[in-house]
Formats: structure tokens, C-alpha cells, sequence
């Protein structure tokens, strides 16, 4: 008996706190409409290394942005590329003004924004990645009484491989996990390939002391000095940007442990707690059906239910249903996810220590 109180405990506390407050959060943020900004002044910055594969999609979508060519910039910053990104990124239409700055060695994605940051010439910053196609209203979706607004980037796929809908169906339950936890005012997530905030909130809160040698993470100790700092954080809605789903299984695996790993070194609360309950509730849960078989199903189908419905929520929104088809997979397909993610990042972790 205490066995099974425990999984519904787990339940409990994963569907409240993963799901339920996010998920009214978003509702509630999607009942207020599109709001677009006035024109404000915005720096665009995107840091690369080797994405020659993307570069022509990405030129075309800044090509194609929706904004007064003088009211926004193009900052590009080569963090010392080896392959022909540069010679690419010339696809950009002369008339948007644009600079490349070239590092002279590998630095990092931080040290990359920092400098990038340093030379932009105006306060709002809009960070995205290069392997990201940006939408045509993308800068008309920042407003201007945020000083940090946090936005959504979508793994999308037109393809019926099982391995990318997943990726799809993962992207959209953490893009309403971004949105609404934020629209609750406590932020869980924040992605830096759609993350706009003011210059001056930057340098003030200085959210890469003490953690540029850490790989990733910019998005996530930018998002927690500003909760510090009591920094007005704002979710934004409208179309996303996109980004390709990994097409092998070892890349998507590898792609989730450096996301995951993260977590830890940012130490924001809220999103430790939301990771450890999916965490949790994914690995222990299916074991009700061996421990209390007829009851474990019962568990399982009201986490399915709900799971179900909040991915119901962003493909809807979003207009993805093709990957509501792949939900029962993704269910089942989670829990040997997670399990291996977690076995990579103590493999990550044991070759850390031993070098």
C-alpha cells in the first residue's frame, strides 16, 4: 500500500506542477491574443560554428523578416568556424545592416554573446541560433515593456520518422512548459534560439560570471540572474522559430544529455524540480504495472491523459497536429530515453573526473 501511494504521490506532483500550472499558464496567455510591439530598436545576434548546412535557410528568413530595415541590426559572430558558414551567410540582403565578428579561436557560445553584445547598438538584444529559420513577424513579437522576454524555438519535421516526430512532440510540450510557467511568474525554462531582453539587463546582472567555462547553459543563467535581479520576465507568443530534429538516434541523445546536464549548474529551483519530477515520474512510474499491475494501468492511463492534453494544447496552437499520432510512442518511448540520458550524463561526468 505505501508502495502504491507513493506513485500516485509522484502523479500528483508531476501533473500540478510539470503540467497543470503551465498548462493554465499558456492557456491563459493564448486567451490574452497576439501582441505586437510598437517599433522599438533591436540587435539581432547569432553566434556560430560549422553551420553551413543552415546558412542559406537562415539568410533567407532574415532576408524576409517583417521590420524597417533601420530599426534592427544583424550581429554575426564566427566562434572560429572551420567550414564555409562565412562565405554563406553573404546571401544576406545588403540593405539590412549586418556585422561579422570573427573569433580567433574557439571561445564558447558566452563568449560569443558577451562580445557580440558589447558592440550591438541598441538595448534590446534578440538572441537566436544559426541552425534556426526565424518567422516573418519574429521582431514585431518583442514588446517593450519586458525586459526579458522569453520566446519558443520548435523542432519540426514534415517527415514520418519516428525518431523526429518525437523530437517534435518533446519540443512542443516544452515549448508550453517555457511559456506557461513564465505567464505564472515562475519561469522554468527559457531557450536562448528566442530570447530578447535589454542590453542594460545584461550588463547589470552579468549572467555569465563564474560559469563562462561552462559549455551551455547561457539561456537558462541569463533566465535565473534576471529572476535574482527581480527582472520583469514575459512570455511571447506568436509563430516560433524552428529548427531541425536530429536525425540519428546517438546525436538526439547526445543533443539531450548537454541540455540536460545544464540544469544542475544553473541551480534555478523551479526548473531542477520540473526535471526531476519528469525525470521520476517517467522511470518509476511504469513500474506500477509490475509492482500493482491492475492499478499501475490506471496510473499510467491518467498520465497518458494528461500528457495527451498538453501536447493537445501546443500542437493545436502551433498547428502541428501530425505529431498528436505519434503521442502513444512518445509515452512509451520516453522512459528508455530519459534512462539513457541519464546513464550518458554519469558516463560525461565519470570521464570528467578522471581527466
Amino acid at each position: 500500500m505505501l508502495l502504491f501511494l507513493t506513485y500516485c504521490l509522484i502523479l500528483l506532483l508531476y501533473v500540478v506542477i510539470v503540467l497543470i500550472i503551465p498548462g493554465i499558464g499558456f492557456i491563459g496567455l493564448l486567451g490574452k491574443g497576439k501582441t505586437e510591439s510598437g517599433n522599438i530598436k533591436i540587435s539581432v545576434v547569432i553566434p556560430f560554428r560549422d553551420e553551413a548546412n543552415s546558412a542559406n535557410k537562415l539568410c533567407r528568413s532574415i532576408n524576409q523578416l517583417d521590420y524597417p530595415r533601420d530599426w534592427f541590426e544583424v550581429i554575426l559572430v564566427d566562434d572560429a568556424s572551420t567550414d564555409d558558414t562565412l562565405a554563406l551567410l553573404g546571401d544576406l540582403d545588403k540593405s539590412i545592416d549586418h556585422t561579422v565578428i570573427q573569433l580567433a579561436e574557439q571561445s564558447g557560445k558566452k563568449a560569443a554573446l558577451s562580445q557580440a553584445i558589447a558592440e550591438a547598438k541598441y538595448d534590446y538584444i534578440l538572441t537566436v541560433d544559426a541552425d534556426c529559420e526565424l518567422p516573418k513577424d519574429l521582431l514585431r513579437q518583442v514588446q517593450p515593456q519586458a525586459d526579458v522576454s522569453l520566446g519558443v524555438a520548435l523542432k519540426t519535421t514534415n517527415s514520418w520518422r519516428i525518431i523526429e516526430n518525437i523530437q517534435e512532440a518533446e519540443s512542443l510540450l516544452l515549448a508550453g512548459i517555457t511559456l506557461g510557467s513564465a505567464n505564472m511568474e515562475v519561469p522554468m525554462l527559457a531557450t536562448g534560439a528566442n530570447l530578447a531582453y535589454r542590453k542594460s539587463v545584461f550588463q547589470e546582472t552579468i549572467p555569465y560570471h563564474g560559469n563562462m567555462h561552462i559549455p551551455s547553459g547561457d539561456d537558462m543563467f541569463l533566465l535565473k540572474a534576471a529572476l535574482d535581479h527581480e527582472v520583469v520576465i514575459h512570455p511571447r507568443i506568436g509563430k516560433p522559430v524552428t529548427t531541425h530534429c536530429e536525425v540519428s538516434w546517438n546525436a538526439y541523445l547526445e543533443q539531450s544529455a548537454r541540455w540536460s546536464g545544464k540544469n544542475k549548474a544553473v541551480g534555478l529551483p523551479q526548473a531542477s524540480l520540473a526535471a526531476w519530477l519528469v525525470l521520476i515520474a517517467n522511470l518509476l512510474l511504469p513500474l506500477s504495472l509490475i509492482t500493482h499491475f491492475s492499478s499501475g494501468w490506471i496510473i499510467l492511463f491518467i498520465k497518458f491523459v494528461v500528457d495527451f492534453l498538453f501536447l493537445f494544447l501546443g500542437a493545436t496552437y502551433y498547428e502541428r497536429f501530425k505529431v498528436l499520432l505519434f503521442a502513444p510512442l512518445v509515452f512509451w518511448f520516453y522512459p528508455i530515453h530519459l534512462l539513457r540520458v541519464v546513464i550518458k550524463i554519469l558516463q560525461n561526468t565519470g570521464k570528467r573526473n578522471n581527466d
